[in-house]
């Protein structure tokens, strides 16, 4: 009773009310293996909210629509969003983490995303052209995500949005021009249930290019010495030593210069002694 009392108290935060019936809920996609009916699906399953959608065919090409109990929704953007706020009901992730809102700046950032994935940049008719594979592949460079840390509404709409053009790539693009989308597309359908519902994009896993330098080479500058001395000889150089090394050998060098010294000066007294006695 708690828990239902937290939800729904959750549920009104965000202004959708929670159903008062556990009746499924109607949504209509033109296919269910149409790329809108199959980001549907994944938006729905990465929710845990499958079971609280009934799903049937008939929209019109590209369109969805769901019979909300506050009043019917349509198109993927405004329909994703209503998905994520059914998640609050399950431990698979949270509304606020699938939308984003845990920082304004990040459900700024999501919103903007979620809008290029479902509008005419990269959702509108016809394949995505490699310019905006580059785009995406800029933005990923040091991402493992579009947003944040975690994956989002963002992700699994733009996932669905290019994932066959990513799909007809020819090997040698996949690995070298779009690597990191590419490492993208692997992580989401991997993490996030992708290839069970659009297919698996193939990787190589050893290929995928380093997202950052986390701690770069410390390079030490070299002091320059003469390579031949007044006649005209070559002089051995004592570069590029470690600094530990370097250290020790100059212990050790003045511990023999101790030692020399001192035999020195007790063979100086015996030098003396010997004449004396």
């Amino acid at each position: 009773a708690a828990a239902l009392l937290s939800a729904r108290a959750h549920t009104r935060a965000l202004s959708i009310p929670l159903p008062e019936t556990m009746a499924p809920i109607p949504m209509q996609v033109d296919s269910k293996a149409s790329v809108t009916g199959k980001t549907a699906a994944l938006i729905a399953a990465y929710a845990g909210a499958s079971a609280q959608i009934a799903v049937s065919e008939g929209a019109a090409a590209g369109t969805l629509s769901l019979a909300a109990p506050e009043g019917q929704l349509s198109g993927l953007a405004t329909v994703t969003r209503y998905l994520a706020s059914l998640s609050i009901n399950t431990s698979t992730a949270t509304a606020a983490d699938l939308t984003g809102s845990a920082t304004p700046e990040e459900e700024a950032a999501v919103a903007e995303w979620l809008a290029r994935a479902t509008g005419a940049e990269f959702g509108g008719v016809g394949a995505v052209g490699d310019d905006k594979l580059e785009l995406l592949n800029a933005h990923l460079a040091r991402r493992s995500v579009l947003v944040g840390c975690a994956v989002t509404i963002a992700d699994l709409a733009m996932y669905g949005a290019v994932h066959a053009a990513v799909l007809a790539l020819s090997p040698e693009k996949r690995k070298n021009t779009f690597g990191n989308v590419t490492r993208w597309c692997d992580f989401i359908g991997g993490s996030a249930g992708g290839n069970a519902i659009f297919g698996r994009v193939p990787v190589a896993h050893g290929d995928f290019p380093v997202l950052a330098v986390l701690h770069p080479p410390v390079v030490v500058a070299q002091q320059t010495k003469a390579t031949t001395d007044k006649d005209g000889k070559p002089i051995r150089k004592h570069t590029d030593l470690p600094e530990k090394a370097t250290a020790g050998a100059a212990g050790a060098g003045a511990g023999v210069a101790a030692s020399e010294a001192g035999a020195k000066k007790e063979g100086g007294k015996g030098g003396k002694g010997g004449p004396g006695g």
